[in-house]
């Protein structure tokens, strides 16, 4: 669950918003909305491939666990179920690295913003030692970071003993709301700079 938590940080916090940054940059979004391309459905579009990728990601560690490191393949139900859960946190993240990069659509500044939270978020997460071995006040920010569902959590979700986690959902739905409200005032604020 960690080599996954690993793989989806990097491609929604740095990948993703230094991909939007760039083409804020270069000025191929305002090139484009004057073709009459709309800037939305390139970012949907730039969306659609990142989850493409995070699937990928998921399939690669998938086969290499179970390659390698003899992993059990649960029920259908609970890979299903781990899947969603996966795929949640995945788009959770993705609406986290666009928000960054409206801030900040500058590739200089998301580039070092995005590797200082991806290694925050590493160490909030429990991938640098044992989550249950963290001090409480960590533990306690990390029960708010959606992706510490994702590295700890979900290894119930996978061997079927909980079929939907709660708590997962409900940090992942609090950060996707807040994330779609500055979306929503970002791009009304920055469209005309687009």
């Amino acid at each position: 669950m960690v080599a996954l938590g690993i793989g989806v940080l990097p491609l929604t916090l740095i990948s993703f918003p230094i991909w939007i940054a760039n083409r804020i940059e270069d000025g191929s979004l305002k090139r484009l909305t004057f073709l009459g391309v709309r800037a939305s459905y390139m970012i949907a579009s730039d969306i659609i491939v990142h989850i493409a990728m995070g699937i990928l990601t998921f399939l690669l560690c998938f086969i290499c666990a179970l390659l390698f490191f003899g992993l059990h393949i649960p029920s259908m139900t609970a890979f299903f179920s781990f899947l969603l859960h996966y795929l949640m946190i995945l788009v959770t993240y993705l609406l986290i690295g666009a928000v960054l990069a409206l801030c900040f659509p500058s590739q200089q500044v998301l580039m070092p913003l995005g590797l200082t939270i991806m290694f925050s978020l590493f160490l909030f997460c429990g991938v640098f030692g044992p989550f249950a071995d963290l001090p409480e006040t960590v533990q306690l920010i990390g029960s708010y970071i959606p992706m510490k569902y994702g590295m700890n959590d979900l290894f119930n979700v996978w061997q079927g003993s909980v079929r939907f986690d709660a708590d997962a959902f409900r940090i992942c739905m609090a950060h996707i709301g807040v994330s779609l409200l500055f979306l929503f005032g970002l791009w009304r604020f920055r469209r005309h700079k687009l």
